[in-house]
């Protein structure tokens, strides 16, 4: 297998979004810039990307700059991670409702989430997912 880098030029990038989602993947997700810094946010073109943006990071400091480039992925880690996306902080487990008489029907919840696609994660993410996945795979928690 050959490990040189690919390349995908930027008009051709859209498609990669697409193909996504032509593949099940609803929610694809990637790096905006919103309130001065850069969050994973939901993305429908590649145009949403921080495009020429890079952060400046000292002891106490954060703030996104300029760049001299019009890299998309010229930052490091912002205030968030991958795990929200991949172990919802809050899930439903069940609903409830009650018919006429007053009796309470009991429904289970759908537990499967909408595939999600991201884009733009960052090595430590992916180490930090791995480990996360190594651990809810371990007989502890019934999955094995």
């Amino acid at each position: 297998m050959d490990d040189a880098p690919l390349f995908l030029p930027r008009p051709e990038a859209d498609r990669l979004l697409d193909a996504l989602r032509d593949a099940g993947y609803g929610r694809v997700r990637g790096p905006v810039a919103r309130d001065g810094t850069v969050v994973l946010a939901p993305i429908q073109n590649w145009d949403d990307l921080p495009a020429g943006l890079r952060d400046e990071q000292a002891p106490g400091h954060y703030r996104l700059a300029p760049g001299e480039d019009p890299c998309c992925f010229a930052w490091a880690n912002g205030p968030q991670a991958l795990k929200p996306l991949t172990f919802a902080p809050r899930e439903v487990l069940w609903r409830a409702r009650r018919d006429a008489d007053g009796g309470l029907h009991f429904q289970p919840a759908d537990p499967s989430p909408e595939p999600c696609a991201v884009i733009g994660a960052q090595p430590c993410d992916l180490a930090a997912l791995e480990l996360q996945e190594r651990h809810f795979l371990h007989a502890y928690y019934g999955l094995c």
